[in-house]
């Protein structure tokens, strides 16, 4: 699995125009469930690093909502033996635990602002998406069809997860003055990587490091969340 670690430290961030996906809440801010977040967790907010449209905090469980698309459509449907289906569940579990931590801290609004934010990113990246998976199935044609969409759909979480990690460690470090790893994050990148190894034998020659139309669907994919963040922390 190539590293996409550090993404945010790209050079190139460009600002989009993206009207916020919260405009219908007239008087709430994204830093408002920044603050209840830290509240909630018991964090301090490094002075002068919280906006009102600083999006940076929230952004892993905003990434990993597409995963989670990503993982229910393509993984849970699956006939699996009990040792495959025990990682699934694993990682639906991993799932739930490091979503909760955003959403017990919320009341009913707020959610649906956050759920506004995930549905807004999610049309913003389903193209790249859908970009990282017809390239990753193409570097699988040794495979069934079936195989290729289904090790393709795992290679694609596993992307998505290892984002949302640098994500968090980024936004901690800038927002709280910490940098960390989040274990739920972590764990389900483990359990997405078992299941590639499981599932179906991957070919021994895959080399996604190498691959230069996976890399570029990556980087598109990654561009794309760039633009997306700034668009709020830009206004």
């Amino acid at each position: 699995m190539p590293s996409y670690d550090g993404f945010f430290d790209a050079s190139a961030r460009e600002g989009g125009s993206i009207p916020p996906a919260g405009a219908k809440y007239n008087d709430m801010k994204v830093s408002d469930i920044v603050l209840a977040y830290c509240k909630r967790w018991g964090l301090n907010v490094i002075k002068g690093k919280l906006h009102d449209n600083t999006l940076s905090p929230l952004l892993p469980y905003i990434i990993m909502d597409c995963a989670y698309s990503e993982f229910t459509r393509e993984i849970k449907p699956l006939k699996l033996r009990h040792k495959e289906n025990k990682m699934r569940n694993d990682w639906l579990a991993s799932y739930r635990k490091f979503n909760g931590k955003l959403f017990s801290a919320l009341n009913q609004e707020q959610t649906d602002f956050v759920i506004d934010l995930m549905d807004e990113y999610e049309g913003k990246i389903n193209y790249d998406v859908m970009l990282m998976k017809v390239a990753l199935m193409n570097l699988l044609k040794g495979l069934e069809f079936t195989d290729q969409k289904i090790m393709a759909s795992l290679l694609v979480c596993n992307i998505i997860a290892q984002v949302a990690q640098d994500a968090w460690g980024k936004g901690n470090c800038n927002i709280y003055g910490k940098k960390d790893e989040n274990h739920e994050l972590k764990q389900m990148r483990v359990l997405s990587r078992k299941l590639t190894d499981t599932i179906v034998l991957l070919p021994e020659h895959l080399d996604l490091n190498e691959d230069e139309a996976v890399n570029s669907a990556v980087n598109k994919y990654i561009g794309t969340t760039i633009k997306y963040l700034y668009s709020y922390d830009r206004q």
